[in-house]
Parts: C-alpha cells; structure tokens; sequence
C-alpha cells in the first residue's frame, strides 16, 4: 500500500477533522474550539497536507505561516510507526524553510508521545506553559531535505524514516550562535508565560472537580475490579468444596458386595 503526502484541499476538511477527533492524545478538551472552518485559512495558504492512503486519509498537518508555529501534526491511531508523521513533518519542515521562515515553534501535550517524537526530530523544548503543554522550538537555519518525499511507501517508512535511518541533515551553527538561540528561546517561553492570563478561579474550580470526579470514577472502576476477581475467586472456591463434599463413586467390590446382600436378601425371603 502506498502513501501520498500531497496539499489538502477542501474536500478533505471533513475527514481532517474526523481524524482529529479521533487521535489517542492531544485531544481536545472542548471540541467546539475547533470546528471544520478552522482549517480553511491553513488549506487557502498552502500550509496543510494530507497522508492520503488508497482507503483514505490517514494523517495530516498544517503551520502557522504568520505565527511562524506547526498548528497540526497529527496521524490516525491505526496509522501510528509507519512512518506517516515523519514523512509529514518533514513536508511541513521544506515549506517553511522555503518560505524563509527561520524557526519555528509547537505545543504539545505533557507525557505524550509527540514529546519523544519532537526530541528525536531535533527539536528543543524551551518550557512546560502554565496549562501543562510542552513548548518546543525548531531552528530551520541550514536544514535540508534529506529524501524525496512527493510519494511514500509504508513498507519502506516502516524500515527506513521511522526507524531513523535516514537522519535530518543540519549545518552545526557556532558556539555563539547556539547561545544566542537559547537566549532568544529562553526569552520568548518567559514572554510568553508573562504575557498568559491567570487561570480564573471558575476555571481552576472546574478542572479540580474534574479531576476530583475522574479519581472517583476510577476508584469506583478499580473497586468493582476487584470485588468481581474475588466473587470469581469464591466461586471457584465453593465449587471446589461442593466437588470434596460429594461421595466417591463405590468401587468394583463395594458394588460387588451390594449385590451379593441383595441376592441374600432375595434369597432368605423364599
């Protein structure tokens, strides 16, 4: 089966945005914050593509130009080590740097796997945002492409770009320029937390009882658990003593000897 990465049009909003919904992280905790007209100024810059299989799409993304930040990057669960996320990233990466954008920048989901993905890929966590999102940033000064991505095999992604066998290429900047860089990342995470509001106390009262409400769930779910393993382990229990508390079947000369007293029996009575 083969993958093509190609620009999204607006015939693929409706599955973009299924495919978003369905993801195993970075969900959407309010899934009216994003809805389908969301990704038409993205697909009207040209800055969103699809992984479009033969049975459909299974994966997209789509950058910030103006923002200079990745504003999707996201692959169907069933889809997930074949590779489709690295071929997508570096679709995204060739457009910006082509559009001459210098770096770039992310969120991402504290824990998640996208976290592990984003340090593999070269990029540079700068700082955990007061909501519990990971910020990352991306210099693209002396990237460059390192394969043809136009069209994909899943097979050869599983073997080659997932495992890492074709690395990301970049000319090593100077000792200078990476403390400058770190400055400026440093920088724009502290400017960027300063210029957050504080969370509203509403707000912070209603992820609490969220959260408080969760821990009840899953105590409840874990309770249930272990009432239902130890009924099934009473059960086999008294099965096991109903088993002991039946008789043995008579042997062969028990059996022989009943007879034997009712022929006796039988007899005597002539």
């Amino acid at each position: 089966m083969n993958v093509r990465i190609r620009n999204a049009t607006t015939a693929d909003i409706r599955a973009m945005h299924r495919l978003r919904n369905r993801v195993r992280e970075n969900r959407l905790s309010d899934t009216t914050r994003i809805n389908e007209a969301s990704y038409l100024p993205y697909i009207a810059a040209g800055s969103a593509w699809v992984a479009e299989a033969e049975d459909g799409l299974i994966g997209f993304a789509a950058v910030d130009a103006p923002a200079a930040s990745v504003w999707a990057l996201f692959v169907d669960p069933i889809a997930e080590g074949a590779g489709i996320g690295r071929a997508l990233h570096l679709e995204m990466l060739e457009w910006a740097r082509q559009q001459g954008i210098g770096r770039l920048s992310l969120s991402t989901e504290e824990g998640s796997r996208a976290v592990r993905f984003y340090r593999r890929a070269g990029w540079t966590q700068i700082a955990v945002i007061p909501d519990g999102e990971v910020l990352f940033e991306r210099s693209l000064m002396g990237w460059e492409l390192p394969v043809p991505i136009a069209d994909v095999g899943v097979g050869p992604l599983s073997g080659s770009l997932a495992t890492g066998d074709h690395n990301l290429s970049f000319k090593d900047p100077s000792f200078q320029d990476r403390i400058g860089s770190a400055a400026q990342a440093r920088g724009k995470a502290l400017e960027q937390l300063r210029s957050k509001p504080p969370l509203d106390d509403q707000v912070v009262a209603e992820r609490q009882a969220a959260r408080a409400e969760r821990e009840r769930k899953e105590a409840e779910k874990s309770a249930a658990k272990k009432a239902a393993q130890q009924a099934a382990k009473d059960a086999k229990l008294a099965e096991a003593a109903a088993k002991a508390a039946v008789p043995p079947p008579p042997t062969e000369a028990e059996r022989k000897a009943a007879r034997d007293a009712r022929y006796a029996a039988r007899k005597a009575r002539k």
